[in-house]
């Protein structure tokens, strides 16, 4: 065998052995997960493990549609609400969920509805979305005291715009006061409002 081809069996050999050799594997993402208290509202975040039985799992990012359309409200999304709502109380306000779930044949009558009174499709969609663009048929969004008279029943609301980001709840409109989702996880800011829903 030749220098030149020595050389390059050297180099083809170290070449081979560099491929095969696995290279550093980065240690994987703790899995967090938010807990909240029934009694007293507060939020903790837990690595790799459980929410005790006195406590309500979040989930750890914003809520997204599933595969299955669920017939209530998403569980994790029930649980942000009630644990803020008893955050709600014990800073004087009263918040209450007077639509969640709606079923699609509910949001289609809805959406008809304000269709004739807003006079379009188009001017309706800024109030009321359509079933299918809705994520209330999709159990991802709550209205907070809407329908409630008194200056109290918005004030409540108002503090769930302000605080909402603590359980992972977003107010996603400017023209709906009441309207809620779980745009985020837990503790994290929520994203600008949207001028209206269409």
């Amino acid at each position: 065998m030749g220098r030149s081809h020595a050389i390059l069996f050297a180099t083809a050999l170290s070449f081979s052995l560099f491929a095969q050799a696995s290279p550093v594997q980065a240690e994987p993402a703790p899995i967090i997960d938010y807990c909240g208290k029934k009694t007293s509202g507060n939020v903790r975040a837990i690595t790799a493990g459980r929410c005790q039985l006195t406590e309500l799992s979040l989930g750890n990012q914003a809520l997204t549609r599933s595969v299955k359309r669920p017939t209530q409200l998403v569980k994790e999304l029930n649980a942000r609400f009630l644990v803020a709502r008893v955050a709600a109380q014990k800073a004087g306000y009263d918040i209450n969920v007077t639509s969640g779930y709606r079923s699609l044949k509910r949001q289609k009558y809805l959406f008809q509805r304000a269709v004739s009174r807003y006079g379009s499709k188009a001017e309706a969609s800024k109030w009321v979305l359509p079933p299918e663009k809705s994520n209330h048929p999709w159990g991802l969004a709550i209205d907070i005291n809407y329908g409630i008279s008194g200056t109290k029943a918005r004030q409540s609301a108002a503090w769930l715009d302000r605080n909402g980001y603590k359980y992972g709840l977003c107010r996603r409109y400017k023209n709906e006061w009441w309207h809620f989702e779980p745009l985020v996880a837990p503790g994290t800011r929520c994203p600008v409002l949207e001028p209206y829903a269409s």
